[in-house]
């Protein structure tokens, strides 16, 4: 049975409720405490595919999937190659890679797209 969270309830419960995906009512959900149907809330959800997440915003930030030493050497190679731009998206402290914009992030793919074309050893796919 998934979790869903609910927000506050006409009888003041507000969280996690346990809910079969049947029991949804045009995506409300029932309340466990009284069963009167609750809308979610949907501000805590993150939605991931793999190893790539997106947090409830327009796409700013992904997990590529970069381990702290992968995500210095990914960097270092990015600069060595004149892609500097991209470099600068790679938190080499968490792995992450963080967008300003859309400009910045098509930078960012491709860059890496044309050092998985020439198979760049030190880049894991």
């Amino acid at each position: 049975m998934p979790i869903y969270t609910i927000q506050k309830c006409q009888c003041g419960y507000e969280g996690d409720v346990f809910a079969k995906v049947a029991d949804l009512n045009h995506g409300r959900v029932p309340c466990c405490k009284c069963g009167a149907y609750c809308d979610q809330n949907m501000s805590n959800y993150a939605v991931g595919v793999g190893n790539r997440r997106f947090h409830a915003e327009v796409q700013r930030s992904v997990a590529e999937g970069w381990t702290k030493r992968t995500a210095k050497k990914a960097g270092e190679l990015l600069n060595s190659r004149g892609h500097t731009d991209a470099a600068n998206c790679i938190d080499t402290s968490t792995g992450r890679v963080h967008f300003k914009d859309r400009e910045e992030q098509q930078k960012y793919a491709k860059a890496m797209y044309e050092l998985r074309v020439e198979k760049d050893p030190s880049i894991a796919d």
